[in-house]
């Protein structure tokens, strides 16, 4: 019998006898030919359908091996991500808990910036960074303080070329003229797309902004969370849900504590933790991270939001609160962020107090009210 003489330098997808490079070795091929994925390649691919799958030849673009395109919302045509379905044999992309500050970048750090009216004005570096497949990140900033005259809106926003990070999301403030810090926040899952981002700041009056420290910071987290995380094995990322109220929901009675319906999906990973009513449901025992942001527009008065365990009422069951406020000729916006343990069956859900007639909810892409929830345990 002949010996076997195997390429010395293969490229991947190249096919010896009954063998295909996949790689890293020599894998029998299927019996339709070629190597049985839709792509192998060493960088991202565009899939065309759900259940595409690629084989990733480079362990420093994404950690992985095999991936396979599932829908983002199921039941619907798309978007597509790509999904890990293998472990790699680097330091796989989804593998292992949260890893902290992954992209540090930095404010301008510059004491009293002039900034102009109606205009948005760059506050940060820009920071290049490859979100990997497979992980969870948040983008975060903060600016020690603004002061604008006459008062009025303003509003944070993260500029970036990665389709993940809509530059359409703002944080919306009243600037009321004294001295106000700026914070941004945007949790988004990795797509292995080499990006940029960028903080900007706009106001509708003139004034000044001071990005010195030492309370100033811009930076990107990784914030995944996974089975197994810190046991030394790989496993899948655990549940996630993000949703957005959608227009035409009822603004809550005056001074009623009203549970709030978030009826608009944003993004999902596993099973559906939030439904279109706005209840949490943990499908597990486990702990769970419940966050939710409200903004709202001119006319509105005193507001408190809260996640509260549901379907008890009282103040015995918030779980987190916090104060918002607006005013007749400004935008507002408030939120809270909890972790707990929940029992398989337990709920939660977000409640909204008005003091006063006045509010309404501000649906303007991009900052839209959100609840999302993640299991960390």
């Amino acid at each position: 019998m002949a010996a076997y003489d195997f390429p010395d330098s293969p490229t991947s997808g190249q096919v010896y006898d009954k063998w295909t490079w996949n790689g890293y070795v020599w894998a029998l091929t299927p019996p339709d030919g070629g190597s049985g994925f839709t792509f192998v390649r060493d960088t991202v691919p565009t899939a065309a359908k759900e259940g595409d799958t690629w084989f990733d030849t480079s362990d420093a673009a994404s950690g992985g091996t095999s991936w396979l395109a599932v829908s983002e919302i199921p039941g619907s045509a798309g978007p597509l991500n790509w999904v890990q379905f293998a472990p790699g044999q680097g330091g796989g992309g989804g593998a292992g808990g949260p890893r902290g500050i992954v992209a540090l970048g930095a404010t301008t750090g510059v004491s009293s910036l002039a900034v102009a009216a109606g205009s948005e004005t760059v506050v940060s570096n820009t920071i290049t960074f490859t979100p990997l497949l497979g992980r969870m990140y948040r983008i975060r900033c903060n600016i020690r303080a603004t002061a604008v005259s006459p008062a009025n809106n303003g509003y944070l926003r993260c500029y970036s070329s990665n389709a993940a990070v809509p530059s359409a999301h703002e944080n919306w403030v009243y600037l009321g003229g004294a001295y106000q810090h700026l914070s941004f926040e945007y949790p988004f899952f990795g797509n292995g797309v080499s990006s940029t981002f960028q903080m900007r700041f706009y106001t509708a009056s003139a004034g000044s902004l001071w990005t010195d420290q030492p309370t100033s910071y811009f930076y990107i987290e990784d914030i995944t969370y996974e089975a197994g995380s810190g046991s030394g094995s790989p496993g899948p990322v655990l549940p996630f849900t993000r949703r957005a109220i959608a227009a035409g929901v009822v603004i809550p009675t005056p001074n009623t504590d009203t549970n709030v319906a978030f009826g608009t999906l944003i993004a999902q990973n596993g099973a559906e933790l939030i439904d279109a009513a706005g209840v949490f449901t943990a499908p597990t025992l486990g702990v769970y991270s419940l966050t939710t942001w409200v903004s709202f527009g001119a006319g509105t008065l005193g507001v408190q939001v809260s996640i509260r365990r549901s379907p008890q009422t009282g103040s015995a069951y918030v779980l987190a609160n916090t104060n918002g406020e607006s005013h007749a000729n400004g935008y507002g916006s408030a939120g809270c962020s909890t972790t707990e343990w929940f029992n398989a069956g337990e709920k939660a859900t977000v409640s909204v107090t008005v003091e006063g007639s006045g509010f309404n909810w501000n649906y303007s892409a991009g900052y839209a009210p959100v609840f999302s929830a993640v299991q960390v345990r």
